[in-house]
C-alpha cells in the first residue's frame, strides 16, 4: 500500500502498549456502541443513495454563510416563509426529486415545465414559470443571464448585497408564492401563470406589511396592489367579437400583453347572442374580467369597433337593449385605477380576431 521507505519508517515508529488494552477491532460508526444493525444500515445506505442523487442532478449541498444566517434570521417574516427558506437552503424541501428519493416513487421532471428535473434550484431559480414571476416583479430578476449557481448561493450573496431589507423580504415572498403555486400544480393539477404567482406575493407582503403596523388590511388593498401597477403599467387588452347571425350565437375573444409585448393571458368564449354589438360589448367585458383577475390596475382596451370604443367617454352608453352590459362595462371600467377605450386597425387585435375565429361561429366582425 505504502512505498518501501514510508512502510519502514511506520514501521519503526514506537507504539507504547497498554497492558489493560484489547485487541484491535472495527466498530460500527453509526451507532453509539460501536455495533452494526440494520437500522443503522438501513439510513446510512438511504443517505449515501440521496448524496448521490443529489450529485447526479447538481444539487448543491451548501448553505449560507454565517453572515448570511445571521441576517436572515434578523428578517421580520412569517415563521412559515422562514421554515421553507431553511428546509430550501438545507436541501430538506419535499421536492419531486427529494420524494421520489425516499418513500414515494414519483417523477422527478418539474410538473410546471416538463423540462427540468425538480430541485431547490430548478423550482425557484430555473423553472420557466419562476422565472417570468421573478422578471415581472419589481426586482426584475433575470435568471436566463444567471451564473448557474444553487439557490443557496444566489440566496446569499442577495442577502448581503440587495439594496434594502425590503427588497429581500420580496424576494422570499415571491418564493412563497412560487411555493404555493407548486404545490397546486402537483396535488391539485391547478396551472397558476406567472402573473398571479406575482399577484399574491404582492398580496401577501402588503398584507403582512399592514399587521406589522397594527392594521388588519392595507388601505385600498385590492386585487390590483400598488406594486402590480408599478410592474404592468399600460397593459393592452385587444378584444374582438363574432356573430353567427343564423345560429344566434356570439363569441368574444381576449388579448393581455404587457409593456414588453409578452402575452400575458388570452382566451376565447362563446354565449347565445342576438346582435354583432352585443358580440363585441360581450369581448369587451370578458376582457376587462380577465385584466382584473389578473391584478391588473392600468390598462388599455383596445378594439376595432367605435360604438364599443365609445363606450371610454363617461357620458356614452350603449342603445337598448344593450344598456345593462353597457352599465356592467362602464362600472368595470371605473374600478381601474386607469383605464382608458382605444379603436384601433383589425391588425392590431389580429390575435384576438383569431381566436374568436376557433369559435363555431360563420361571420367574423
Amino acid at each position: 500500500m505504502f512505498p518501501t521507505p514510508v512502510a519502514q519508517n511506520i514501521m519503526s515508529m514506537y507504539l507504547p502498549v497498554d497492558p489493560n488494552s484489547h485487541h484491535d477491532q472495527l466498530i460500527w460508526g453509526r451507532t453509539s456502541t460501536g455495533i452494526y444493525t440494520v437500522k443503522s444500515g438501513y439510513y446510512e445506505a438511504i443517505n449515501l443513495k440521496e448524496a448521490n442523487i443529489a450529485s447526479s442532478y447538481g444539487n448543491s449541498t451548501k448553505s449560507l454563510t454565517e453572515a448570511g444566517w445571521k441576517k436572515f434570521w434578523a428578517l421580520k417574516l412569517p415563521a412559515k416563509i422562514q421554515w421553507l427558506i431553511w428546509r430550501a437552503v438545507t436541501n430538506a424541501l419535499p421536492t419531486l426529486s427529494g420524494s421520489n428519493k425516499r418513500v414515494m416513487q414519483l417523477s422527478a421532471v418539474c410538473m410546471r415545465c416538463s423540462v427540468g428535473i425538480e430541485i431547490v434550484q430548478h423550482l425557484f431559480l430555473d423553472c420557466i414559470v419562476s422565472k417570468r414571476a421573478w422578471r415581472y416583479s419589481p426586482l426584475g430578476f433575470d435568471f436566463d443571464k444567471s451564473d448557474g449557481s444553487s439557490f443557496a448561493e444566489w440566496l446569499n450573496d442577495w442577502i448581503l448585497t440587495a439594496p434594502d431589507l425590503q427588497s429581500i423580504q420580496f424576494s422570499l415572498f415571491m418564493c412563497w408564492g412560487i411555493w404555493l403555486a407548486r404545490n397546486e400544480n402537483v396535488w391539485e393539477e391547478a396551472v397558476v401563470s406567472p402573473v398571479e404567482i406575482l399577484r399574491r406575493a404582492q398580496q401577501y407582503f402588503q398584507i403582512f406589511n399592514a399587521s406589522q403596523h397594527g392594521d388588519q388590511r392595507p388601505a385600498g388593498l385590492t386585487e390590483s396592489t400598488e406594486l402590480t401597477s408599478q410592474v404592468l403599467p399600460g397593459v393592452q387588452i385587444h378584444v374582438d367579437g363574432a356573430f353567427n347571425n343564423h345560429e344566434k350565437i356570439g363569441a368574444a375573444a381576449w388579448e393581455c400583453i404587457d409593456q414588453y409585448g409578452r402575452c400575458l393571458h388570452c382566451g376565447s368564449c362563446t354565449f347565445l347572442s342576438y346582435t354583432p354589438l352585443h358580440a363585441e360589448a360581450m369581448a369587451c367585458l370578458k376582457g376587462l374580467q380577465v385584466a382584473k383577475e389578473l391584478g391588473i390596475s392600468q390598462c388599455v382596451l383596445q378594439s376595432d369597433n367605435a360604438a364599443v370604443v365609445k363606450l371610454g367617454s363617461k357620458s356614452v352608453a350603449l342603445p337598448y337593449p344593450l344598456h345593462m352590459l353597457g352599465s356592467d362595462i362602464c362600472k368595470l371600467r371605473d374600478s381601474f385605477a386607469l383605464c382608458s377605450f382605444m379603436k384601433v386597425d383589425r391588425s392590431i387585435v389580429e390575435n384576438a380576431h383569431k381566436l374568436d375565429r376557433v369559435s363555431p361561429v360563420m361571420n367574423v366582425l
